[in-house]
């Protein structure tokens, strides 16, 4: 599952197909938790990712004035950095995380 910040503390669920291999959602690490204990025994994994603000050409006029001194990298990032992520978590590499909450924020959560 991928997720913003906000929905950290929203913990809002809307739980997708079982067969689905990424779920696009506004989970909270609790509730991939809660859904990877009941669901792993069937082979299904749920982790989450906890995004931070991407740069992309939809965010682009908001970026400029938004700062980025409360990110420890000083920066928004980018698609592919989340991409990558994703990419990592459906492979063979991944097999054993399951219930995971993965921080990809540039560090803006340990702040």
């Amino acid at each position: 599952m991928v997720k913003n910040l906000a929905s950290i503390r929203m913990g809002a669920i809307r739980f997708a197909n079982e067969g689905a291999k990424v779920v696009v959602a506004d989970w909270n690490g609790e509730d991939a938790e809660q859904v990877a204990a009941v669901h792993g025994e069937k082979g299904i994994k749920v982790n989450a990712i906890c995004r931070g603000t991407i740069r992309m050409p939809m965010t682009k006029e908001m970026l400029k004035t938004r700062p980025t001194d409360k990110i420890p990298v000083r920066r928004f990032e980018e698609v592919q950095e989340v991409a990558e992520l994703v990419v990592f978590l459906v492979s063979d590499q991944a097999k054993f995380m399951n219930g995971a909450a993965i921080s990809i924020d540039g560090g803006y959560t340990v702040l």
